[in-house]
């Protein structure tokens, strides 16, 4: 994987680097913190997740947030990976997230 390349498959967390896109992931969620609001009336929330290879902050807008909740196992498509205050920071975008069974 090379960053800027959009990638496609299943990825580990480990292998998330910053600005790879396109990728798929499946994690649990540790922990989520509290949403806050956004100059914009958005509402933001981080929660903590993790595979068998890392864990990584992921990003969640609006009502992403109130869907999902430690413990979900969760498959995100079209995910894309960047640094924010020098964290690995997992964003779904307009990827779709999904509880698995």
């Amino acid at each position: 994987m090379t960053d800027s390349t959009p990638v496609s498959g299943l990825v580990k967390l480990a292998n998330l680097r910053p600005n790879l896109s396109g990728f798929t992931v499946e994690f649990i969620i540790l922990e989520k913190w509290t949403v806050s609001k956004t100059k914009d009336d958005h509402r933001i929330s981080y929660a903590l997740v993790a595979d068998d290879t890392a864990s990584i902050h992921l990003s969640l807008w609006d009502n992403q947030a109130e869907q999902l909740f430690p413990g979900d196992i969760i498959r995100l498509r079209q995910g894309y990976a960047s640094l924010y205050r020098n964290y690995l920071v997992l964003y779904p975008g307009k990827g779709l997230m999904s509880v698995t069974t």
